[in-house]
C-alpha cells in the first residue's frame, strides 16, 4: 500500500508540475517540451492512462492484502502459537509439490494424508472426467514467490484456514494416456504461429502461473481444501474475504456435525 501511494504522489506530483510548467507565463526549454511531449503521450492518451491507473490500483489492493494478513496472522499468534508465517509456507509449500506430483501421476493413494477429504473427492471427479485417457505433465516447477493473502481464526482449531498465492513457472501439458501424444497446454500461441511449432513449444518452454491455494485445519491438521486458478483480479479480492472464508468453515463444519456423506454430496454437485 506505501509503494502505490508513492506512485500516485510521483503522478501528482509530475502532474502539478506539468500544469504549472505549461501554463507559466515563461519561456519553455527543448528538453523540457520534449518531456512535456512524453508526458502528455503517457498520461493523457485515455488507453494507456487507464492502464497505469488500474495497474497501480491493482498493485496497491494487493499489497494492501499481504499487510493486512500478515497483521491479522500477528494477532493470532498471541493466543494461539500455532499460527507461525514460516510454518504456513513451509507446509503450503510441502503440500504444492505432493500434489503436482500426484496429480501427474495419477496417483492419489496417499491424498488423505494432505487433502481435505472434499476437495479429494473433486480432484478424483476430475480425474474421471475432464482428464480421463489423458495424463497431465506438470513438471520443471519453480516457485518464484509464496504471500499470505489472509486467514480465518476461529474458536478453537477446529475450521481455521489460510490462503496461499503462489507465483511460479511450471512445464505444463498434456497427453494422451496410451499413445503419448500431445493434447493440450496453457502456453499461449503466437500469432502466425504454426500449431506443430506451437505444441513443441509447450512441451519445452514453462508457463507463469500465480493460483490461490486454499487450506483447512481439519482434525488439527492442514489439508488442502481448494485451489482458485486466477483468472482475474476478482480472484484475490474473493479468497481475502473474511466472510469467504468463514462461509467455507461453518458448512465444513456443519457437515461434520451432521455427518454429511462427502462423497455422495460431490457427486451430486458434480452431475
Amino acid at each position: 500500500m506505501r509503494i502505490s501511494f508513492t506512485f500516485t504522489a510521483i503522478f501528482f506530483v509530475i502532474l502539478f508540475s506539468y500544469l504549472f510548467y505549461e501554463y507559466a507565463p515563461y519561456g519553455h526549454s527543448l528538453w523540457m517540451d520534449e518531456f512535456l511531449s512524453w508526458f502528455e503521450q503517457i498520461f493523457f492518451y485515455p488507453p494507456i492512462s487507464l492502464v497505469c491507473m488500474f495497474g497501480l490500483i491493482a498493485f496497491g489492493t494487493r499489497r494492501f492484502l499481504i499487510t493486512k494478513a500478515r497483521k491479522q496472522l500477528l494477532k493470532a499468534s498471541k493466543t494461539d502459537s500455532s499460527w507461525d508465517l514460516d510454518h504456513f509456507i513451509e507446509t503450503g509449500k510441502n503440500i504444492f509439490y505432493l500434489y503436482q506430483k500426484a496429480k501427474t501421476e495419477k496417483d492419489f493413494s496417499s491424498a488423505v494424508l494432505f487433502l481435505h477429504p472434499r476437495f479429494a473427492r473433486k480432484v478424483q471427479i476430475e480425474m474421471s472426467t475432464s482428464l480421463k485417457g489423458k495424463t497431465n505433465i506438470l513438471r520443471d516447477i519453480s516457485i518464484i514467490n509464496t504471500n499470505l493473502i489472509s486467514i480465518l481464526d476461529v474458536e478453537g482449531r477446529e475450521g481455521d484456514m489460510f490462503v496461499l498465492e503462489f507465483d511460479y513457472m511450471i512445464l505444463n501439458y498434456t497427453i494422451d494416456k496410451e499413445t503419448g501424444a500431445f493434447k493440450d497446454s496453457p502456453l499461449t500461441q503466437y500469432e502466425n504461429e504454426s500449431l506443430e511449432v506451437w505444441k513443441k513449444r509447450a512441451q519445452l518452454e514453462r508457463v507463469r502461473t500465480q493460483d490461490y491455494w486454499v487450506y483447512y485445519r481439519y482434525e488439527n491438521e492442514w489439508f488442502l481444501y481448494d485451489v482458485i486458478v486466477s483468472k482475474k483480479k476478482e480472484d484475490v479480492l474473493k479468497v481475502s474475504k473474511k466472510s469467504w472464508l468463514q462461509s467455507i468453515s461453518e458448512k465444513e463444519q456443519g457437515r461434520r456435525y451432521a455427518d454429511v456423506d462427502i462423497d455422495k454430496e460431490c457427486d451430486d454437485e458434480a452431475s
